[in-house]
């Protein structure tokens, strides 16, 4: 595989999201994405890791932390559900308490996209892409790269008239700069010190800290980029939903 060192479009899995990883990686051939792809599998086997590299023109990064994969109710998940989807843990139906049950694994392998962050930057690469597994790209986002002015890119979220900026951590645009490498790092080590990963919010939480810590200029992105609405005219679709994939891309 020829490396250009130029853009590149990283996301992290473990193998019970094996289906998503597909259709995320079909979305990208279909729309011709100008990009390296880089795929961090999390506790695959052998076997499961030749599947994709026989599968797709993608590079791989192969870890096994060998964590449980018990599915249960992890420190502030009932929070981030409350968030994404209104969900009351002591209201809640059958249906919604499982959407509230994740293991070790999950929340390690959403987590660990910043260590594929921090290793691309070293890389060299110009522009990186960091994006949720979940995520179909639905029209060319190639343009997307072009004349990075700020160092990171968001798609800020508005509740109740305040803007979070690191509410829609699923997509980060990385301009390569001495700013973004020092953000990240801090980022990675706020997280991975002293096992902080095991919390579901901890990401919010470290960017937040690194951007009131770190000299770095902050862009914003429509929520075209991250679109849970799945509009015809949007660039990606977000979140899990069975109607995204009926839609689009369906394999």
């Amino acid at each position: 595989m020829k490396t250009i060192l130029n853009n590149a479009i990283l996301c992290s899995t473990d193998y019970n999201y094996i289906s998503y990883l597909k259709k995320f990686l079909n979305s990208i051939e279909e729309t011709k994405v100008n990009a390296d792809i880089f795929v961090r599998l999390v506790d695959f086997t052998v076997e499961q890791v030749n599947e994709i590299k026989l599968e797709y023109d993608c590079n791989v990064i192969v870890e096994r932390p060998n964590l449980n994969n018990k599915k249960n109710i992890l420190k502030d998940v009932d929070k981030a559900m409350h968030h994404v989807y209104g969900v009351d843990l002591l209201k809640t139906g059958r249906k919604n308490i499982k959407k509230l049950l994740y293991s070790e694994r999950s929340v390690y392998t959403c987590h660990s996209r910043f260590k594929t962050i921090n290793s691309l930057l070293q890389k060299g690469y110009k522009n990186i892409l960091s994006l949720d597994v979940d995520t179909l790209i639905v029209n060319d986002i190639n343009h997307i790269f072009q004349n990075l002015k700020n160092d990171l890119y968001v798609v800020p979220q508005t509740e109740k008239g305040q803007e979070y900026y690191f509410h829609n951590e699923g997509l980060l645009l990385i301009k390569n700069t001495n700013q973004s490498k020092k953000f990240f790092k801090y980022v990675e080590e706020y997280i991975f010190n002293e096992k902080k990963w095991i919390g579901w919010n901890i990401d919010t939480e470290a960017l937040e800290a690194a951007y009131k810590d770190n000299n770095i200029s902050l862009g914003f992105l429509s929520d075209k980029y991250k679109d849970r609405k799945f509009r015809d005219d949007s660039f990606m679709w977000s979140g899990d939903s069975i109607n995204k994939y009926n839609e689009k891309f369906v394999s």
